[in-house]
């Protein structure tokens, strides 16, 4: 097996060799290519194209996906792409909302959104939205952001510099929209540390809508989306309606006395269903 990890994450893959050296695995059974941005196609495409690779995984941007299963495509080679998702998470009026918030700050803020799992986009029923936000803000003020070393440190960084730009431009897009600025959207700078890093505010915004970037993108920063439903119905279809799959999550009363919370790895969600699916996507997060 070869990992070449991305050249902006590459100490996790290092460490699983390393522990895989430990564990008795044989030299050259798991093997570790690092690069440089600037290299990562060339030694990409030599990696798919070589003669002796038989199956090709990849995780990335759905312009990247295509180009892989394009050159694995030349050799009838083997691939499995995971290529991101935009996870809808649905609050109905009769979940226990402080569990469904507490869910979702484990899910959104403990890796800062970059997960290709995390929640996305919060729908929310009419009859609990402005309790389940005051719920969910006041837990998101007692977030600390800072260094992932520091004990004190709850939220860190995100990996890239673009990561905020990307986050910044929802957030503004968001606002031109009609969307209010319930807390964050800002980067963080100067002080605590702040500099060392790619740091942003934990953010939510609410009075989302389909019309916004946010709700067609992947978004892998810490910037969350409340979106309004009235009917089941109608949170299904919006929960749907996006080109990506991969995870869902819903949060209703099941049976007395305890909450419905199902995490659902699918691409669509019903409205009575939920069942475990493959993380696969129809498409997956731009480029």
């Amino acid at each position: 097996m070869i990992v070449k990890p991305s050249p902006e994450t590459p100490f996790s893959v290092l460490a699983l060799a390393h522990l895989a050296q430990q564990a008795g695995f044989a030299k050259g059974v798991f093997s570790v290519l690092t690069t440089s941005l600037d290299n990562t196609p060339a030694l990409s495409e030599a990696l798919c194209r070589h003669a002796l690779v038989k199956k090709v995984t990849f995780t990335g941007s759905t312009r990247v996906g295509k180009l892989v299963a394009k050159i694995c495509s030349d050799g009838l080679k083997k691939c499995t792409l995971e290529l991101g998702g935009n996870c809808p998470f649905l609050v109905f009026d009769d979940a226990d909302l402080e569990q469904a918030a507490a869910q979702l700050m484990a899910l959104k803020w403990r890796h800062a959104g970059q997960a290709c799992i995390t929640a996305n986009r919060v729908y929310v029923q009419k009859g609990v939205y402005d309790e389940f936000a005051a719920i969910l803000a006041k837990k998101t003020g007692e977030l600390v952001v800072g260094h992932g070393g520091d004990e004190k440190t709850t939220m860190g960084p995100v990996t890239t510099e673009r990561s905020l730009d990307k986050a910044l431009a929802q957030v503004e897009d968001a606002k031109k929209l009609g969307g209010k600025l319930v807390m964050g959207g800002k980067k963080l700078q100067g002080g605590e540390g702040y500099d060392q890093g790619y740091f942003f505010e934990p953010t939510i915004i609410t009075g989302a809508s389909k019309d916004m970037l946010i709700a067609r993108e992947e978004t892998f920063a810490p910037v969350l989306a409340l979106f309004s439903f009235d009917t089941e119905e109608e949170a299904v279809k919006q929960a749907n309606n996006t080109s990506m799959g991969l995870a869902s999550c819903k949060f209703f009363f099941w049976s007395s006395p305890w909450i419905g919370a199902v995490l659902t790895w699918r691409q669509t969600i019903s409205p009575r269903t939920s069942t475990a699916h493959g993380g696969s996507s129809r498409t997956s997060r731009p480029a």
